[in-house]
């Protein structure tokens, strides 16, 4: 009896030796010297960041993180786990400031600004995608012209750029653009999309010509205006706002978009 416990004993000794010998096997390397060295394990800490990326929470160690601003500035601050926030202090010209990062379901939030974890902020950028695309497409819809509204010979002017004196020229007025053309040949020299507006009008072009007379005030000194042109060109400004309008009416989202 006494035999059989002695080698029971010795062999739970040897299988107690065959563990440790593992464990110490994952824990070290050898290097080329045959030297052997404890490899530190990495830190897995979660990122957390904005729905645009432009700042970000990195935790780089159990104490240390590193803090990128939106204006592109890194700090390294020290943090500290707390039950439902996450307590930062970071040196900011010379003076600490404690930052306090409420856990959310979706990440931390700290004045009202979100920081999103990594499957919440994977979700948030397929919903970006999604709506960029959508607006892409419907901003090459609101470019398909179905028809000209309105056509004006504009009267003769002077070049603002090399001050030659310019004729045969056309303001024309679709169902999703204002452009100047050629009268003879058509070719179109300038052109805004409604789809484009921002505001007002954004292009060069627009804020020449387009802009003065959608608020009647038009670039006399510019223009040989008569009586009868000036007549034209106020019931042109009329039908370039009903144009507008109307464009607003059938793409709201975008003229929403636009506006903001």
């Amino acid at each position: 009896m006494n035999n059989i416990h002695l080698y029971c004993v010795i062999c739970v000794l040897l299988l107690c030796s065959c563990d440790r010998s593992t464990e110490k096997k994952t824990q070290t390397t050898t290097d080329g010297g045959g030297k052997s060295h404890v490899e530190a394990k990495p830190f897995k800490g979660e990122s957390f960041r904005t729905a645009d990326g432009s700042s970000v929470i990195t935790p780089i160690s159990p104490e240390e993180a590193e803090f990128r601003l939106s204006n592109g500035t890194t700090l390294l601050c020290k943090y500290t786990e707390q039950e439902d926030a996450l307590r930062v202090v970071a040196s900011v010209n010379g003076t600490q400031q404690v930052i306090y990062f409420k856990r959310v379901p979706n990440g931390l939030s700290n004045e009202g600004m979100t920081y999103l974890n990594a499957t919440a902020y994977a979700e948030e950028q397929q919903k970006q995608k999604v709506a960029r695309e959508r607006i892409a497409t419907m901003v090459a819809e609101s470019k398909k012209e179905s028809k000209t509204l309105h056509t004006m010979l504009l009267p003769k002017h002077t070049s603002p750029y090399n001050r030659s004196v310019i004729l045969g020229v056309e303001l024309v007025i679709t169902d999703v653009s204002v452009n100047i053309r050629k009268q003879t040949t058509n070719e179109i020299i300038e052109q805004c999309w409604y789809a484009e507006i921002k505001g007002h009008f954004i292009n060069p072009f627009a804020t020449r010509i387009v802009a003065p007379w959608l608020t009647n005030e038009h670039p006399k000194s510019a223009f040989e205006f008569d009586q009868t042109t000036e007549e034209s060109a106020r019931d042109t400004v009329t039908k370039l706002n009903a144009a507008l309008n109307n464009w607003r009416t059938r793409f709201p989202e975008l003229a929403k978009q636009n506006s903001e």
